[in-house]
């Protein structure tokens, strides 16, 4: 199990870098601006889904890139690999000149300068509650976080060039939840950017609440887009909108990989007009994580080798969805007893695994009874066959593929915009070859030319100082984790989806 602990140790180091922004009294005033007249900008509005502004912050240029990770990250990294964390503080600063001269003509443009030539822009950043719904179809207050560069001067309006939507991987923590802190894709701001990023159920807000709803990657692209309509009021509200020949790029990568195509189906196929006249969709880029969960599922149940690391996967995922969407059976009764009858004390507060499992906050130090060697010590052993296979004809393993299927289908979707799928074959938590099964079917066995698959390049060509100087065990999940943190470090620089092709191509 140390192989399982030192992974989740080296995600904490290295794929989240964020700040917990404070209030602030710097920030405009959260008084309402004019916002559009159009018949369909009354529309966003009337449709809002917008609650209150939890926490706010206004930075400098550089202020802005110096809160990009706060020093307790920094400082466990630097445990880990000293040079790692300066050479993304120095990156950042280096991409932060890159922009200053496109954002300082711009805005002088905009506004002017002071009379001593200094800026009259900033950006901004805010913490938000919205109305949502989970996945057990229960309306929820959820939160979520917008940033994005804004000029100074009262009653002057700004526009920005996108909106940039961000589906989270997984997280260690409440703390690292979009609205507690800022992590690395705020810093799409600098490309005269919206970086809108919803926590999803059970963070945020609603922390240890609500179960996990990474199963249902339909539900959270609903609550993606309602994290989009909260944000695009809250911007209004401070002189900022989408320009006229503006467009919005959607992102993820590891845990919410699916959730970015969901709403890219959503957006193509449901949405009304004025949704989609608001949004303005360009692509998407997506990958490293588990595309089509019955199949991911599939795969780790044929894999107890990597057992170790996925053992909590299933109750997380099953919990999310309620006895009438399972079947009638509670998610309790889909695993093994021992999640039922071991306890954890969390903040002097005692749960069952399963249920500290379903609201993630299972210590990561947590050791189950013992090393899993059999599927029946994971799952109810009502759902594996004599010699150990996962039953496909078991009632209980009917409920569970038949909800997976239901929430995670893409069928019947031809996309019209365009998506970039990247996997890496060294990946064997999430294998290639069922990300590249998956592009075969959203892309019509490759006759969509608007589908791209990007085979993410060897590890070692990419960073292997990296990889010689972090003195960890190896773990099935280490190379998930470093590829997925190094695709989400990319996807912070690079200006659009099509951008990561070229990236992982060497251009």
């Amino acid at each position: 199990m140390k192989t399982r602990i030192y992974s989740w140790c080296l995600m904490t180091a290295i794929l989240m870098l964020s700040i917990a922004c404070s209030d602030s009294d710097s920030t405009q005033s959260d008084s309402e601006q004019t916002g559009g007249t159009t018949a369909e900008d009354r529309q966003v509005r009337e449709n809002s889904t917008l609650v209150s502004v939890l926490k706010s912050a206004s930075y400098s240029p550089q202020e802005f890139v110096d809160n990009i990770g706060p020093p307790s990250y920094y400082n466990l990294m630097n445990n880990l690999s000293p040079h790692f964390s300066e050479g993304i503080k120095a990156f950042d600063r280096k991409k932060l000149q890159t922009h200053l001269p496109k954002l300082d003509r711009d805005f002088a443009a905009e506004v002017g300068t002071e009379p001593d030539g200094s800026r009259r822009w900033k950006i901004e950043t805010y913490s938000f509650t919205y109305r949502s719904h989970t996945v057990a179809g229960e309306e929820c207050v959820m939160s979520g976080r917008v940033t994005f560069p804004n000029n100074t001067v009262d009653g002057t309006s700004h526009q920005v060039k996108t909106l940039s939507l961000c589906s989270r991987q997984a997280l260690s923590g409440n703390d690292w939840a979009a609205s507690e802190s800022m992590f690395r894709m705020p810093i799409r701001a600098l490309w005269n950017s919206a970086v809108i990023e919803p926590d999803f159920q059970n963070y945020g807000v609603n922390f240890a609440q609500v179960p996990e709803g990474a199963a249902s990657p339909k539900v959270l692209a609903r609550q993606l887009a309602d994290c989009l309509l909260a944000a695009l009021e809250l911007m209004r509200q401070h002189g900022v909108s989408l320009a006229p020949d503006g467009y919005t790029t959607n992102w993820a990568s590891s845990q919410s990989c699916a959730v970015p195509l969901m709403f890219a189906k959503y957006y193509e196929t449901e949405a009304p007009d004025w949704f989609r006249n608001a949004v303005k969709l360009h692509s998407t880029f997506t990958g490293e994580g588990p595309l089509y969960l019955p199949d991911a599922f599939l795969y780790l149940f044929k894999h107890m080798e990597m057992a170790n690391e996925f053992y909590t996967y299933p109750c997380s995922y099953i919990s999310a969805f309620t006895p009438e969407q399972l079947g009638g059976y509670t998610f309790h009764e889909f695993v093994a007893p021992w999640f039922t009858n071991t306890y954890v004390k969390v903040d002097e507060k005692e749960y069952t695994v399963a249920d500290a499992t379903s609201k993630m906050i299972l210590p990561w130090d947590f050791l189950p009874p013992s090393d899993f060697t059999r599927l029946d010590q994971i799952l109810s052993p009502d759902m594996v066959t004599a010699d150990g296979n996962i039953d496909m004809e078991s009632e209980k393993t009917k409920a569970v593929f038949g909800i997976l299927e239901e929430h995670g289908d893409m069928s019947g979707w031809t996309p019209q915009h365009p998506i970039y799928i990247a996997h890496s074959e060294e990946d064997a938590l999430f294998p290639y070859e069922l990300a590249y099964e998956h592009y075969l079917r959203l892309s019509n066995q490759g006759q969509n030319p608007l589908v791209h698959f990007v085979t993410v390049p060897p590890i070692e060509s990419i960073v292997s100082p990296l990889i010689n100087t972090i003195g960890v065990s190896y773990s099935y999940s280490y190379i998930h984790t470093l590829v997925s943190f190094i695709m989400q470090f990319y996807m912070s620089d690079v200006e659009k989806p099509e951008d990561m092709e070229k990236i992982y191509a060497g251009k």
